[in-house]
């Protein structure tokens, strides 16, 4: 800072006044509608209310100055209005997720908005803001996925552009986070090594179960995937599935959802065009199965269809839709003018609405994607469900960083935060070719060179691809999902761009 200008309170806050009415808190609003939106757009129904934005504020003129002061800031400003220049967090929401596994979908939703380049009239990202703590804790265990946002504001003379930080964190590191800061943390004050410690345990704790949490969630999730499947009885009997979980594989001991003790009417009893007899709680599930269905606009998975039946009567529905034969049949009998159709457990159209002949499951904007990971995300949450080009951009940028000078020290493994800061040149790598890269993508593609031991600068394209095949080919094996294992190492292949020998 030059000496013909100084930071002082009195004119700091008449300039922040100012500001705070013309475009902090106009973006603001602007901000917490188009999340809203893009929420709304992109997260099923049945999962909306696990996102939720539990806080927004514009920090005030006191913490503000008080942060400027700081040298840090305090050295890049020559006058207040470069203030939400030198300051990222003017303007911040927090949004809380149940799971680890929705703070997964989140990243993925905010990293396919366009980056800000000062030319957008819509929401975008600021380049290179992805942090994610989850990976990568702090030293005082906080955990939590960071981004700013950057929101148009209508001005006299055209739109600002105003940065907004979005926080992100589970249930639980919501509530570490609120204690700790309320309890232990106290600007300008020095907190005693115990409680920082005694934090520090509480935050492992919470990780720890968080864990468990996104364990019962995906348990959860493919009891009611395999209770739409089982119309066609597919997947029974089946003894366990392996999850992965990002570091390691879990296997959740399940049985079969068609067992006597749990629906002892036997489908084969009652004819297959006929509902059953008449029973209040059938027929209430019969109409709202008309309402859900009657309300599409679009196709959507059964299994979501399934989820808000259970979301309104409670998981013991599922033995009533046992007696009509099986979810599909449920749905067939309700809404017999609403067509089926894609890969199980299928897909169901608005009623009345023909398919179209071109129509495939890659107009849900997914991509072309086998039907074989489909099926696998059921079981591991961050395989990539993108299409062939979008996957080859993330092997050939995770390949591109590896080969940067940086990455020569490593010799086949790495740490967390090795494989973020990898994640994050990846991304740039993306971007400077003009090619869309989102981190959870690559720092998949890095877990599974990790497991194999070749995170190294001299892996081949071919090498990554191969590693990446051998992982989900490994992991549908184990989860009972290949009934022709030739098929299925072509469509992978395909996808993979992977080279098979005869």
């Amino acid at each position: 800072m030059t000496d013909e200008w100084e930071l002082k309170y009195d004119d700091y806050v008449a300039w922040y006044t100012g500001a705070r009415k013309s475009f902090l808190a106009p973006a603001l609003a602007t901000a917490l509608r188009l999340m809203g939106e893009l929420l709304d757009a992109r997260v099923d129904s049945v999962d909306r209310g696990r996102f939720r934005i539990s806080a927004s504020r514009v920090k005030s003129a006191q913490r503000s100055f008080a942060k400027l002061s700081n040298d840090k800031y305090r050295s890049r400003l020559r006058n207040y209005a470069q203030t939400p220049d030198v300051l990222d967090d003017l303007v911040g929401m927090r949004l809380v997720c149940n799971n680890l596994s929705d703070i997964n979908t989140l990243q993925e939703i905010l990293g396919e908005l366009p980056l800000e380049d000062g030319s957008s009239a819509g929401l975008t990202v600021e380049p290179d803001s992805h942090r994610d703590y989850f990976s990568d804790p702090k030293p005082s265990g906080y955990r939590a996925y960071h981004v700013n946002l950057v929101v148009p504001v209508p001005q006299m003379t055209g739109h600002r552009r105003v940065r907004v930080e979005v926080q992100a964190r589970t249930l639980l590191q919501d509530g570490w986070g609120e204690l700790t800061h309320e309890d232990t943390y106290k600007p300008g004050s020095t907190v005693p090594d115990w409680i920082v410690g005694m934090s520090l345990r509480m935050a492992e704790l919470l990780a720890a179960v968080d864990n468990i949490a996104q364990d019962l969630r995906t348990g959860l999730d493919i009891e009611t995937q395999r209770s739409v499947l089982s119309s066609d009885g597919k997947n029974d009997g089946v003894e366990g599935a392996h999850i992965g979980d990002g570091s390691a594989e879990l296997v959740i001991a399940t049985a079969s959802p068609l067992t006597p003790a749990s629906h002892p009417v036997n489908e084969d009893e009652r004819s297959s065009d006929e509902p059953p007899e008449s029973d209040p709680i059938e027929s209430a599930v019969l109409s709202e199965t008309q309402r859900l269905v009657g309300a599409l606009a679009k196709p959507t998975a059964l299994a979501v269809v399934a989820q808000d039946l259970n979301t309104i009567f409670g998981a013991e529905i599922t033995r009533t839709w046992a007696k009509f034969g099986g979810f599909k049949k449920l749905v067939q009998i309700a809404v017999p003018e609403a067509a089926l159709s894609g890969p199980a457990p299928g897909y169901i159209h608005p009623p009345n609405t023909p398919i179209p002949d071109d129509w495939t499951t890659e107009n849900t904007g997914e991509g072309s994607i086998p039907d074989l990971v489909r099926a696998l995300r059921t079981y591991d949450k961050a395989v990539p469900l993108v299409g062939t080009q979008r996957l080859n951009d993330v092997i050939v940028a995770v390949t591109n960083a590896l080969r940067d000078s940086d990455a020569r020290a490593l010799t086949g493994s790495a740490t967390i935060s090795q494989i973020e800061a990898l994640a994050r040149k990846a991304r740039a790598d993306a971007e400077s070719r003009d090619r869309l890269v989102v981190r959870p993508h690559a720092v998949y593609v890095l877990q599974a060179l990790n497991r194999a031991g070749r995170v190294s600068s001299d892996i081949s394209d071919a090498e990554v691809r191969a590693i990446v095949f051998a992982r989900i080919f490994r992991l549908a094996e184990q989860n009972h999902l290949i009934e022709d294992a030739l098929e299925a190492r072509r469509e992978l292949a395909g996808w993979l761009g992977v080279q098979l020998t005869s």
